[in-house]
């Protein structure tokens, strides 16, 4: 070590040292936690020079961890001194048993009117520059230490000296709410850190992808980039992008993430069905409808899995510091936390699908106070709508492709002229968006199975052949979708009626209260079930009908209607087909 110094070497590598000398060989600083337990004897060895040259002897320094991050604790205080002419922050740590600094091993630290000249160890160090630890403090010593007037007293040369610790440079944990605060309105909130990727390994060729070119410039990019959203990568990971039309016509940029969700573990949080949030709405007279504005970008992505987000564009690599569209576990990490942050709320007054929120109240005077409940949360948790996709205290509102109000539900208007204006498909692709966009509100039309049934065969693949039977089905089903009814909302107190009935081809029935309809149910028969008796099909439609609207029905009294006469007598016999006795 004294050869080192005498040839001007830096301690940590064989280069020149100098003010400004920065090493590039990083060295692994281990940190040995221990427990709370009993005391341990600690001995203290001499030190010596190495007998072989160019040797760095290791040394053990025992340090507390907020010294190590520069998190100040109550036996900590902190001050500024100067060191070779530069001003640098100076932790006093009780905690800490070695003199520690970033750069240096042998330096003057001028403190306050005294001259501090002792060895320090360099190590990497955040939140200040210079720890003076126990080492130190030994020398000192009788002292007189008020931590928390951050003062200390003692003696140097017979001479009575006092430090006092500066309260500016104290850098404690902040609360969440204390964060928002200081954000402000300007700022970009995020609630917390949640769900994380969690993706297991693949090979590098798996997660590679080929170049995806991108037309034309893209505005959003720098946007994005100036917003913080995510910021430049030299990460492994690279996933190209793609535009997906929005329905204002505009474009959002998202990221294929294909490569990368094959190699992720699903995330099983439920996500809700439309169907049955709909059925928590009888009764509300009152709505009101808040869009998150850019929702996903609201939770921030753990920051080992950020840079598995990375993607290329033709101007760089950029890798998501905010969670992005795209991801397959992004929805259940989201909807996850929408039902966190309005659990005490959920279906009261409240409906959430990901960030589309729906208040809904009987009274214009209630609805005053659950939109203000409403609103509240979002302000506590720093959550933000787009106000221009924001409805309030509408008699009928849209949401999640149905219109609804007092008087029930229905099919989006903008939805059946989309299926009205539907060209006849010429592949299986364009055949699978109209079956699943009309297979959406099947509900609404009577005898969807058996009106669909020649087209569903087409659906699978290599199986495409439009003919006659298929294009009539195509055009019955346009017909029906533009007809479909004003359903009425579930009434979980009022009797339920299910009348059924079967064809040659097909089951149907309806769900009734009130005399006014609920939802229908239908169901195309295979070859098989075609060859059975209208006995058994008449069953059939019951069964299935029963069994589809079990969440309905379970628990609860209800009439069943049915043309077959001899089903009256169903109870009385003593042999029933396997296949329906757990119906």
């Amino acid at each position: 070590m004294a050869q080192r110094r005498a040839e001007g070497l830096c301690f940590r590598c064989d280069e020149k040292w100098h003010e400004r000398h920065h090493c590039h060989r990083r060295e692994l600083s281990v940190m040995m936690v221990q427990e709370e337990g009993p005391d341990k004897e600690w001995v203290e060895e001499d030190e010596t020079d190495s007998d072989e040259e160019g040797v760095t002897v290791a040394e053990m320094a025992t340090l507390s961890l907020n010294s190590l991050v520069g998190i100040s604790s109550p036996r900590t205080m902190k001050l500024k001194a100067k060191m070779l002419g530069t001003e640098v922050v100076v932790m006093i740590d009780s905690g800490a048993l070695t003199t520690l600094y970033r750069n240096h091993w042998e330096v003057e630290l001028e403190m306050q009117g005294i001259t501090v000249v002792t060895d320090f160890l360099p190590i990497e160090l955040g939140g200040a520059d210079v720890i003076l630890g126990i080492q130190w403090l030994k020398t000192l010593g009788e002292i007189n230490v008020n931590w928390k007037l951050q003062r200390a007293k003692f003696k140097v040369n017979g001479q009575k000296v006092t430090i006092q610790g500066d309260p500016e440079l104290v850098c404690a944990p902040i609360t969440l709410k204390a964060l928002c605060k200081a954000i402000g309105d300007e700022g970009q909130g995020v609630i917390v850190e949640f769900g994380s990727l969690q993706v297991g390994q693949k090979t590098k060729d798996e997660l590679s992808g080929q170049p995806r070119r991108v037309l034309g410039e893209f505005p959003q990019v720098a946007t994005m980039l100036a917003a913080g959203i995510f910021q430049g990568s030299n990460s492994p990971y690279s996933s190209p992008i793609l535009l997906v039309k929005k329905k204002d016509g505009s474009w959002r940029f998202c990221v294929d993430y294909k490569a990368l969700n094959k190699a992720t573990i699903p995330d099983s949080f439920p996500i809700p069905m439309i169907d049955h949030l709909l059925d928590e709405l009888h009764g509300a007279k009152v709505f009101s409808k808040l869009d998150l504005k850019a929702g996903y970008h609201q939770i921030l992505v753990k920051k080992e899995d950020v840079p598995k987000t990375a993607f290329r564009t033709h101007e760089g690599h950029y890798e998501f510091l905010e969670m992005p569209f795209g991801l397959s576990n992004a929805p259940a990490t989201f909807q996850s936390l929408m039902n966190e942050v309005f659990k005490k709320h959920l279906r009261k007054f409240v409906l959430v699908f990901f960030d589309d929120i729906l208040v809904y109240s009987q009274t214009i005077a209630n609805h005053h106070d659950h939109l203000r409940t409403v609103l509240g949360v979002l302000e506590e948790h720093q959550l933000y709508a787009n106000q221009k996709k924001c409805y309030f205290g509408c008699e009928s509102v849209e949401y999640l492709g149905h219109v609804i109000s007092a008087e029930g539900v229905s099919a989006d208007p903008e939805k059946i002229s989309g299926m009205e204006k539907w060209p006849v498909p010429r592949n299986v692709k364009a055949l699978r968006g109209f079956m699943g966009l009309t297979g959406y509100y099947w509900k609404f039309v009577q005898r969807y199975g058996e009106i669909a049934r020649p087209l569903t065969p087409l659906l699978k693949k290599d199986k495409f052949s439009w003919g006659p039977e298929a294009n009539e089905a195509f055009l019955k089903l346009k017909k029906a979708m533009v007809t479909v009814p004003f359903l009425a909302m579930a009434d979980f107190i009022a009797l339920f009626v299910v009348e059924s009935n079967a064809s040659g081809v097909g089951l149907g029935a309806v769900l009734m209260q009130h005399q006014r309809l609920v939802a229908y149910f239908s169901q195309a028969l295979t070859e098989r079930q075609m060859l059975k008796s209208i006995y058994e099909r008449e069953l059939m439609a019951i069964v299935f009908a029963i069994q589809k609207w079990r969440h309905y029905l379970l628990g609860r009294r209800f009439v069943v209607r049915t043309v077959q006469k001899s089903l009256k007598f169903l109870l009385e016999q003593r042999e029933i087909n396997v296949e329906y006795r757990d119906g």
